[in-house]
């Protein structure tokens, strides 16, 4: 699998949208006719560009944020809109109605600039939501402000878009996807509403740079620091001492901080010693800390993994460190970091680190190997229940480059890293006690004789240990790149490529006090390494009362060493030789290795049908990976489970085709009606059914398996 990493390095690659695109049309008022040779600039930059013979010009590389954008030239007056949003990967339309000039030389006039509800050229169902519509909501965490979305369901901090599965949404953060492979969840990483610039949340219908998401895409840009120092620091709390009740009392306290502007070593530091790099530096930093409990019994103390080590730092010094970041139920920390060079006018470099910990006991927190849900059997013995300690890193580097006034490109590189354990009191398995549950003890008188039986318990235990113990891990290495072209007149085409080479690693413990084997009744550990990627153009046709939007997308997947062995070894008793067949039919081969790959063909247009009606439909077919654990789980000899739900080496990406049609009506400046419908058709999900194994010597065994 490295060979088809390396070969990818070597292509011209994908994503992660910095800057966006000031285009429009000066006009001048008298004639209705374009204006020619007009300078239109981004006042405070160095961006700027000249009307062509049609009145029409486009700035491109355009840091997102807000601007004052200026018009001018000879004889007429000069113009000036005021707070312009530029969004990241968007256009902006601004046109210029421009009078000849009665004014005195350099006077301007102020025309106050405001962003139109709903976009013409969108071809399907797009909300973006700015860090000024964060301010004025009353959110602390991602998920409150996707509860608030049309289309847009949160229950037990799980999110479903339009009915979809937690696993069919995906994530990307300054242009990473953040899904864990293993469980196929995207929201595992925490974000900070106060670190977002911008949130894009695409419900249905997006274009062909998108992949491996079936309901619904958040695409979320970290802010950046500024010109000058600005931060904020918020505590928050429902315990002050007050008259408390269960029901809205959680114990709750909450802490965050942000600080931004010029980085103090680059613009400070270093040209003091000699050292002065040319353009700019900027840094933003953002820490979050949550504690609360719920109006649920608790346990006295949690008992959190380390997966860190601090040089010079004990390891009693450092355990009791990351104990004191469990004080509650709940315990939620996040912090971030982003380094910006903007080297000229046209480069820009970016560095951004994420990490996040949480550390509870699973009743909230989506998992891989667990269900959601309360454990009221062992209500009076919390102590002995699991610690679930889980840590997200991101990291990535990102380079924007402006060739001209028409293109530009992006490169990203990133690692996602996940990592979850879950034990009693932070033990091994082999130091678990077996569960009993003991009081009361219940005599029961069963005949006229006076025989009685004796039963014991309530259904709560009494003491031991709750069953469970994994330790797992999800390292995804990911390079992203795009290029974007913009032609003079009608397109904007975009061509990208991703790759992304993943390793698991998965130690599951069932009852580690059951069995003869030293690992419970129920065991799985694996190893396990994979590549997928894609492939993808689009264009965007603007026509007169038209847009057109149509791409294409190849994704691919070689499921790796680990499936391939499994598939070869006739020792592998819950391969069928069928299923054998099957894999070698599915799959190609690329140096050496088997993979599989799917076209997806997207198409959406959009038509004004006057200056306050659009209307839009959507056509496209969207694939994903199927959950790793569906794939890899129990596929080695030395696993075993008395309940045998196996993995399959064969099992394919699931794909929908949807449908979208909708009309927008714009009833006033701040009033806009959208009006959709849509159809979802489903191939490929996955369920587990029962298998027999073709070989004769294991006839009497069955097993479950997953299956498209």
């Amino acid at each position: 699998m490295k060979h088809i990493l390396i070969i990818a390095l070597f292509h011209f690659l994908l994503f992660a949208q910095n800057s966006g695109v000031i285009t429009g049309r000066v006009i001048d008022v008298k004639t209705n006719e374009g204006l020619a040779g007009v300078n239109v600039i981004v006042k405070g930059t160095y961006y700027g560009a000249a009307s062509d013979l049609e009145g029409r010009f486009r700035i491109t590389g355009v840091s997102f944020g807000t601007y004052d954008i200026k018009a001018s030239i000879i004889g007429y007056k000069v113009l000036l809109q005021t707070g312009i949003k530029v969004e990241p990967g968007q256009k902006t339309v601004l046109n210029f109605n421009m009078e000849e000039t009665v004014l005195t030389l350099g006077e301007e006039v102020v025309v106050i600039g405001s962003k139109p509800l709903f976009d013409v050229d969108e071809t399907s169902s797009v909300t973006r939501i700015t860090s000024d519509d964060i301010s004025n909501r009353v959110v602390s965490s991602v998920e409150d402000i996707l509860s608030e979305q049309i289309g847009v369901t949160t229950q037990d901090n799980e999110i479903h878009i339009r009915g979809g599965r937690i696993d069919e949404s995906l994530f990307i953060v300054d242009g990473q996807t953040t899904k864990d492979p293993l469980s196929g969840y995207s929201g595992n990483l925490f974000i900070n509403p106060e670190a977002i610039e911008e949130l894009e949340i695409v419900t249905g219908g997006y274009n062909a740079e998108y992949g491996q998401a079936m309901s619904g895409v958040i695409n979320i840009k970290l802010k950046e620091g500024r010109d000058h120092y600005e931060g904020t620091l918020k505590y928050s709390s429902d315990n002050w001492g007050l008259k408390q009740d269960v029901i809205t009392h959680y114990s709750t306290d909450r802490i965050e901080f942000n600080l931004g502007g010029p980085d103090p070593i680059f613009e400070l530091l270093l040209p003091k010693i000699g050292l002065d790099l040319p353009g700019a530096f900027s840094i933003f930093i953002n820490g979050y800390g949550k504690m609360y409990d719920r109006n649920l019994p608790t346990a006295i103390k949690l008992f959190p993994h380390r997966n860190w080590s601090i040089p010079g730092m004990s390891d009693k010094v450092q355990d009791e460190l990351i104990s004191s970041m469990a004080p509650r139920e709940n315990n939620d920390w996040n912090g971030s970091y982003k380094l910006t060079w903007g080297i000229s006018p046209k480069k820009k470099l970016s560095l951004s680190y994420n990490i996040s910990l949480n550390i509870n006991q699973g009743y909230y927190m989506p998992r891989a190997f667990s269900s959601t849900y309360y454990p009221y059997a062992y209500q009076e013995i919390l102590n002995n229940y699991n610690t679930i300690t889980r840590e997200t890193r991101l990291a990535s580097l990102n380079w924007t480059h402006t060739l001209n006034t028409q293109s530009f490109y992006e490169i990203t590189l990133g690692r996602f890293l996940t990592l979850e354990h879950s034990a009693v009191q932070d033990l091994q398995w082999n130091e678990y006690k077996e569960r009993l549950d003991l009081d009361p003890i219940n005599y029961y008188v069963i005949d006229q004789d006076g025989n009685i039986t004796i039963s014991y318990g309530d259904e709560f235990y009494d003491t031991g240990f709750a069953p469970e113990w994994y330790d797992i891990s999800s390292d995804n290495y990911r390079i992203d790149a795009d290029w974007t072209y913009h032609t003079l007149d009608r397109h904007k085409i975009k061509a990208g490529f991703e790759n992304t080479f993943t390793e698991i690693q998965v130690v599951d413990i069932d009852e580690p006090w059951a069995g003869s084997s030293g690992f419970g009744a129920n065991y799985d550990m694996y190893n396990a390494s994979t590549t997928f990627g894609a492939l993808y153009v689009q264009d965007r046709i603007t026509f007169e009362g038209m847009t057109v939007n149509i791409g294409m997308r190849y994704d691919y997947w070689f499921p790796g060493k680990y499936v391939e062995d499994a598939i070869n070894n006739p020792n592998t008793i819950i391969i069928t030789d069928v299923a054998r067949k099957k894999f070698d039919e599915e799959t190609f081969e690329l140096f050496g290795f088997k993979g599989k790959g799917r076209f997806s063909p997207r198409f959406g247009i959009s038509h004004p049908v006057t200056n306050n009606d659009v209307l839009y439909f959507y056509y496209g077919h969207f694939s994903q990976l199927p959950t790793f654990q569906y794939v890899y789980a129990k596929l080695n000899s030395v696993s075993q489970s008395t309940y045998q739900v196996f993995g399959n080496p064969n099992l394919n990406p699931k794909t929908t085709v949807q449908y979208e049609l909708g009309i927008k009506h714009r009833f006033s400046e701040d009033q806009v009606l959208e009006l959709k419908a849509y159809w979802k058709d489903m191939f490929d999900y996955e369920t587990s059914q029962t298998i027999t194994p073709s070989n004769p010597k294991y006839a009497h065994l069955r097993f479950n398996m997953y299956f498209n």
